[in-house]
């Protein structure tokens, strides 16, 4: 979903465009790493930004973006839900969500954003290699959850915060940040 965003938005698309896959093929996360994406049983989401920031405030918005998505979670399922530097979001210390931010800048102004987020909603049976470390929110709570409801609970967490970002600053996020 980064990759079609960024695309997106190299071609002027507006700030808050979302692209959502039901499955990915190349799914990615920081360093190159793979992030499984098997079909109908994640959430796959990227979303198009062009903060008024210099690029070297960019990791802020990968930290609002973490407390969006833990409260998200948190507002829907009681569970153990934390955030991990810098960007993965555990339940019970397991991987359930990571977060892929990439920028794209002019001289000293960040021309656009694009946030991923991979969460592991209905993921049953994961690749040998990540089994032990990553977790479902079905796994954790022996039950499926509707993923539209997890997506609109991270998008309007989401909206929030960006909006406290952009009116207030970054503080009150991170205070919320160093809880979470």
């Amino acid at each position: 979903t980064n990759t079609r965003a960024k695309e997106l938005a190299a071609r002027g698309a507006p700030e808050g465009t979302l692209v959502v896959s039901e499955t990915q093929n190349q799914g990615r996360g920081r360093k190159g790493r793979e992030w499984f994406s098997p079909p109908k049983t994640g959430i796959y989401a990227s979303i198009i930004l062009r903060p008024l920031i210099p690029p070297v405030g960019a990791a802020k918005i990968t930290l609002l973006t973490a407390v969006a998505v833990t409260e998200a979670l948190r507002s829907l399922i009681p569970l153990g839900i934390t955030i991990k530097w810098p960007n993965d979001i555990l339940i019970n210390g397991r991987k359930v969500a990571g977060i892929l931010t990439e920028i794209s800048t002019e001289m000293d102004a960040i021309e656009y954003m694009v946030v991923g987020l991979g969460i592991n909603v209905n993921t049953v049976v994961f690749p040998a290699i990540i089994r032990g470390e990553a977790t479902s929110i079905r796994r954790e709570a022996g039950k499926p959850f509707p993923r539209a409801e997890i997506l609109r609970s991270y998008l309007k967490h989401f909206e929030e915060l960006y909006e406290t970002f952009n009116l207030t600053g970054f503080n009150p996020i991170l205070r919320r940040w160093k809880e979470l």
